[in-house]
């Protein structure tokens, strides 16, 4: 038996050491235990619908679109919140219009796309404060649907969509084609230029970026039979060829008068597609988020995330993640010697998606580390200083979410 002063120095011993174990726990706590990313805009809020975009103002508040739709309209909504303390405060609702895409313009004013009730392309210009919306006339008229949006070099905007194509047969119905389309348009909105392709199926996403030479870079997923046919005007007169069944991710550098500089088709055994987001030194494209499907084209609970890094004198190497559910990459980002592939996965049966980051090796390209952002789907992904920002749709509410690309991470397991 414990004399009683031995007791009181063994029950002391037992304390610290619990004292100790607990602090161990809170500090070495496994990886998944802490969320790895901050909430800016959680999805039971009162916002319903998907958010689609985010925009930073100079003083840092956060500039968030989104989607609402019902069987009889659709709105988008215009939310600014403060990184201080994550208010949300409601500046404009839009009626009988989706919104797809909003930038930051260098006047400090704010670019948004999307399409109208319509079917027509929708362009809208915000100006710093929020507080009054001017809607060019330009784009009235056209049909389709704009996607994304960047400023060049002189100040004026290309604009990205997607849109229907009559093609004339000699004999028989024309046929209806989804088509991507460029558009340059000048600042002051009064002149525009604009370039179709061929051949890209309907309602898929594409990658928007200026380069400093007025120009742009384009990538996203196209069937292997790729038709520049000009602008809107010049429709050819026959028939084109049946699109084939594999997709490729393909890389379009053009001009400041939407003319082609250089088209890159990313064909591979592996049938990559879905070019959703891509990383470029101006002019040079270096790495493309993506899809890959199986070998006999099977969508069934088989694709893969990819990313395709591309090397110097054009070849590329690419790495599948993911792929036990549907996987596919939605942005790439770069800080340091990692990539940070940011892809959803769709459980098909549940119809359930979570955001997942992978964090992959730029050398070598093998995964560092996989971390499950949260149940959410992904829209968009822009970057904004050290941070990442997933924008998309929680329970069927709008959701934000912020992750530090520095902050330090334990190894894979």
């Amino acid at each position: 038996m414990l004399k009683p002063i031995n007791f009181r120095i063994f029950l002391t011993f037992i304390v610290i050491l619990s004292i100790i174990a607990t602090f161990q726990m809170s500090v070495f706590a496994a990886p998944e235990s802490r969320s790895p990313m901050t909430t800016v805009l959680d999805g039971s809020a009162k916002y319903s619908g998907s958010a689609s975009d985010i925009a930073f103002a100079p003083n840092g508040d956060m500039i968030v679109i989104g989607n609402s739709s019902s069987k009889k309209s659709s709105s988008f909504q215009v939310l600014m919140i403060d990184p201080a303390n994550l208010s949300v405060t409601p500046k404009q609702t839009v009626t009988n219009a989706s919104a797809y895409s909003i930038i930051r313009t260098s006047d400090d004013s704010y670019l948004v796309v999307g399409e109208k009730t319509d079917n027509s392309f929708y362009l809208s210009k915000l100006k710093a404060d929020l507080t009054e919306i001017t809607v060019p006339a330009i784009m009235n008229g056209r049909m389709g649907k704009l996607k994304g949006v960047c400023e060049s070099t002189d100040k004026g905007f290309f604009l990205l969509g997607e849109k229907q194509t009559v093609m004339k047969v000699k004999k028989g119905t024309p046929d209806l084609y989804s088509c991507l389309c460029l558009y340059k348009v000048d600042k002051d909105f009064s002149s525009i230029k604009g370039k179709l392709f061929l051949n890209l199926e309907k309602d898929q996403t594409y990658a928007l970026d200026t380069t400093s030479d007025n120009g742009c870079i384009v990538a996203g997923p196209i069937n292997d039979s790729l038709g520049n046919i000009g602008t809107e005007k010049l429709l050819p007169a026959t028939r084109a060829p049946e699109p084939k069944s594999e997709k490729r991710i393909w890389l379009g550098t053009f001009d400041q008068n939407c003319a082609n500089r250089s088209i890159k088709n990313l064909s591979s055994v592996d049938c990559c597609s879905w070019g959703t987001g891509f990383l470029h030194n101006d002019l040079n494209v270096t790495a493309v988020s993506g899809m890959v499907l199986d070998e006999k084209n099977d969508q069934s609970n088989r694709e893969q995330a990819c990313l395709v890094k591309i090397k110097t004198g054009g070849t590329f190497e690419t790495i599948k993640t993911g792929g036990s559910k549907a996987d596919y990459g939605v942005a790439v980002e770069q800080e340091g010697g990692t990539y940070f592939l940011c892809r959803n996965r769709t459980d098909t049966t549940t119809k359930t998606t979570e955001t997942w980051l992978d964090l992959i090796d730029s050398t070598n390209l093998t995964v560092i580390d996989q971390i499950k952002l949260g149940d959410f789907t992904t829209n968009k992904v822009r970057r904004h200083g050290n941070m990442i920002f997933v924008v998309g749709s929680q329970s069927g509410n709008f959701f934000v979410g912020s992750y530090d690309l520095t902050a330090k991470r334990s190894t894979k397991k």
